[in-house]
């Protein structure tokens, strides 16, 4: 019977990821839609982001590997809404 080797990339060569969390004042499916273009293109090359609409705070997670947290919150403010990290 054959063994078979996997690789495996070692943990310090993958990129660090960062989770941002945020605190705004999109209210509806309508104005994430309006959005979705802008944040896709900002938060590009393997990214998620994601709207918790039914949290009080009406969360909006980021998981990027870039240095998207400046940008991301004047993007947002450019479009009428609050954007405050939560830490």
């Amino acid at each position: 019977m054959q063994s078979r080797i996997h690789a495996v990339k070692p943990l310090f060569d993958m990129p660090p990821e960062d989770v941002l969390v945020f605190r705004t004042s999109v209210e509806n499916n309508d104005q994430v839609h309006a959005l979705r273009p802008m944040l896709d293109e900002l938060i590009a090359s393997g990214g998620r982001w994601s709207f918790d609409l039914e949290d009080r705070d009406r969360i909006l997670r980021v998981v990027t590997d870039a240095q998207v947290k400046e940008p991301l919150m004047a993007l947002l403010r450019r479009h009428g809404h609050t954007c405050v990290e939560l830490l």
